[in-house]
């Protein structure tokens, strides 16, 4: 598979084996199985619906049954680039009947410290691999010599070779090179991310926040500021604010035509004024 040129390994269309404990879904006590009626797909898409379903039960990401007690209806989104991703809803039946379980959201430097030595970095629509970086990153003009420098020699080796802030401050992880917490992007591979940062249209300043969270090149930055500020879409609701109605009450024609009258309580079963 190839995407802007890139070639991304085909065992990333396949569906990965969980290896860990079982995974049991708590439910409540009063839980009932609801089957929800199957929603209808447009003409248009029938075809392309079949087809990637067909395709999901070939790759191990869906499983054919025969009868079920329970049942989720599937939302059908059509990509830019024509083809179709297929959801469940499952919010009004299984999750509603769940339990649960709630844990202390992590910390962002936390979650760093433990992505410590990773090897696979990955995303829903575009999965981006240290194997794929790193193959990059060696045929890379500049990255390649870098990453040379430093395979040979480490401590401040990089400043010893004319390299100044922020270069000198690199390092190797998993074969690819890494500048704080942030992974080095080649220069190939940074039109694909870059892309990836802007498909969802969040704007500059959110764009900026997730690329200094993951991935760096030297003029990041500027090169998300010139994505956002060519784009239609982006240029069109840029100074779109949420709009809202402002609701005056009418000045009285005369005195005691309205009564404000503020409350308090209940207390002691009763409404206080």
């Amino acid at each position: 598979m190839k995407i802007d040129g890139i070639k991304i390994p085909m065992e990333l269309d396949t569906a990965g084996a969980f290896k860990g404990p079982a995974i049991k879904v708590h439910l409540k006590l009063d839980a009932k199985p609801i089957f929800a009626r199957a929603r209808d797909v447009p003409f248009a898409l029938r075809d392309a619906y079949a087809k990637e379903i067909d395709e999901k039960i070939a790759a191990g990401f869906y499983k054919r049954v025969d009868y079920s007690e329970w049942g989720s209806t599937t939302h059908v989104i059509t990509k830019k680039t024509g083809g179709i991703r297929i959801t469940g809803n499952y919010k009004p039946t299984v999750n509603a009947q769940m339990i649960i379980d709630e844990h202390q959201i992590p910390k962002t430097e936390d979650i760093f410290n433990q992505m410590k030595g990773c090897t696979v970095f990955a995303h829903l629509d575009l999965p981006v691999i240290a194997s794929l970086v790193a193959r990059e990153t060696r045929k890379d003009q500049h990255l390649g010599k870098i990453l040379q420098i430093l395979q040979m020699e480490s401590g401040q080796c990089l400043t010893r070779n004319g390299y100044k802030s922020p270069k000198c401050k690199y390092e190797i992880s998993s074969g690819c090179i890494t500048f704080e917490h942030r992974v080095v992007i080649p220069t190939k591979l940074q039109k694909l991310i870059l892309h990836e940062l802007h498909k969802a249209h969040l704007g500059i300043v959110k764009m900026k926040g997730i690329a200094r969270s993951f991935v760096y090149w030297p003029g990041i930055d500027k090169d998300i500021e010139n994505a956002a500020r060519t784009c239609e879409f982006c240029a069109k609701h840029a100074n779109q604010p949420q709009k809202c109605s402002d609701h005056y009450w009418e000045y009285p024609k005369s005195p005691w035509k309205r009564i404000h009258i503020d409350y308090a309580g209940p207390f002691e079963g009763a409404m206080l004024d």
